[in-house]
């Protein structure tokens, strides 16, 4: 394993994010080689196992994260899009105080920028910064600027700034408006308060940090977390994946994303959509359906009917179990998974062998992006109950949010090979092969999955004891097969 390789896994493993090396190698190798001239290193060999080392400096760490994942960044950036925002809030016109949330703010000048934007409107704001990295975070508590950072603020707003000698200091009437926290973006989004939500989610040009599967993830958290009239402002080249479930206002080259309109029903069946986690292939034309990742794990999973068994042999929970159990349920409908990974595995300790367990336990792990874990807990599930095909499913899932391709086929292979009909394999299978560059094993298992979904089979397939709502609705999948199909597939 070379360095570089070696120290993005670091970098993933301990931020729990997953940065791409793709078009980032130049700006990792710059990154070492500054840090390990400021230590006296002469190798990034040396420098990488420094900075692995157990007990290593944390403060050198985060000296690094801030040049591998802090870009370049200003006061305004994008004006363009800014003031069209700006034009929204005028013409809304708010009375009450706005609650904004800006969302990966490395250094801080975009909350503060938003915070000028609204105090110049006479409009009350409370903005919250947040970003992975503590340095970053310090600097902006600390809102101390140079002149080059501030050189797009507008005449106008000017005044929001004051001379600190060297520097400019970000006046105090904008940074009472203004707080910051640590968090990461795959994890449960912040709220105003208990049971409010966002009117603004801000997160622009932080996209470029993630792979493709996991833009969709962090589309999800938004999407539950923001007000039904608020509004989501991404980089203007950065685009969501499942657009069924926005309204994209544009003006010029910019947009601003808006929740489409649902009723209750929909509204409860877009929240455990996977579907909606999937992404657009790079090869097929813009207005085909996502199909190239498919990530069909939730962040919630619903509540398992736990005395429905599969087919091997096992100890039937008593009620009090399943009365204890219920707790389990309230946290994962809560997106308290944490929380909900500590009960199910009080639950596993007097049912080690229960496979829906098993699998609940294995999905709370991959929606937390622990992947040895949930790989451990769908292996357990495997062992107590082997011909069943959902095991594979999961397993297939897992490898292939690793970029474990060959594992990823072999495992959705086995759960098609004891359930010829399963369509959620087949359908995953599709994306996997998408990446691998197989075309005519993607056209086989399109061809598959709408043969099994337009025979009337859409839940014949799914295993007992495992609910429903862990795979992709069906209605959802026949669409994007069939247009796809149409749009970029020779059947």
């Amino acid at each position: 394993m070379s360095w570089l390789t070696r120290l993005t896994t670091l970098v993933n493993q301990r931020l729990g994010i997953r940065l791409s090396l793709e078009g980032r190698e130049d700006t990792f190798r710059q990154a070492v080689n500054v840090r390990a001239a400021a230590l006296g290193l002469t190798t990034p060999e040396e420098y990488v196992a420094r900075v692995s080392r157990t007990g290593g400096s944390e403060e050198e760490f985060q000296s690094l994260v801030l040049l591998v994942t802090n870009g370049h960044t200003s006061f305004f950036r994008d004006l363009e899009q800014l003031m069209m925002w700006r034009q929204v809030l005028t013409q809304d016109a708010p009375t009450r105080r706005l609650q904004v949330w800006c969302a990966g703010c490395s250094t801080g000048e975009e909350a503060y920028t938003i915070a000028m934007l609204c105090k110049e409107l006479g409009l009350a704001v409370e903005v919250l910064g947040t970003d992975i990295n503590k340095a970053s975070l310090t600097i902006a508590q600390h809102a101390h600027y140079d002149p080059w950072t501030t050189r797009r603020i507008p005449e106008e707003y000017a005044r929001f700034l004051v001379s600190a000698g060297e520097q400019l200091r970000v006046a105090d009437s904008v940074r009472a408006s203004v707080r910051f926290q640590q968090h990461n973006l795959l994890h449960n989004p912040p709220r105003p308060a208990p049971g409010q939500k966002w009117d603004v989610i801000f997160c622009r040009n932080v996209f470029i940090y993630f792979p493709l599967e996991e833009v969709g993830h962090v589309a999800r958290w938004f999407a539950s977390a923001l007000a039904p009239d608020g509004h989501l402002l991404i980089g203007a080249s950065e685009r969501l994946p499942d657009l069924k479930r926005w309204v994209i206002q544009s003006k010029g080259s910019r947009h601003t994303y808006q929740l489409a309109a649902m009723n209750d029903e929909e509204s409860h069946q877009t929240e455990w959509s996977l579907a909606s986690q999937l992404e657009t292939p790079r090869s097929s034309p813009a207005d085909a359906p996502p199909l190239s990742s498919v990530a069909p794990f939730l962040d919630a999973p619903p509540p398992l009917d736990l005395r429905a068994a599969p087919a091997t042999a096992m100890t039937l929970p008593s009620d009090e179990d399943v009365e204890a159990f219920s707790q389990v349920n309230v946290l994962i409908e809560a997106k308290s998974n944490h929380l909900a990974v500590v009960d199910v595995r009080k639950f596993l300790d007097a049912h080690p062998n229960h496979v829906p367990a098993l699998l609940t336990l294995g999905c709370l792990e991959l929606a937390q992006h622990r992947f040895d874990d949930a790989l451990a807990a769908f292996g357990a599930a495997a062992d107590a109950d082997p011909f069943l095909p959902d095991t594979y499913l999961f397993q297939g899932i897992t490898h292939r949010k690793l970029g474990n391709l060959e594992t990823a086929r072999q495992s959705l292979q086995r759960a098609l090979f004891l359930a010829p009909e399963f369509w959620p394999a087949s359908f995953m299978l599709i994306g996997v092969y998408e990446r691998l560059g197989q075309h005519k094993e993607l056209t086989r298992e399109l061809r598959r999955t709408l043969g099994v979904l337009n025979g009337g089979q859409d839940t014949e397939h799914l295993s007992p004891g495992v609910h429903r709502l862990f795979y992709p609705r069906a209605d959802e999948v026949r669409e994007a097969c069939l247009i796809y199909a149409e749009k970029g597939a020779q059947f």
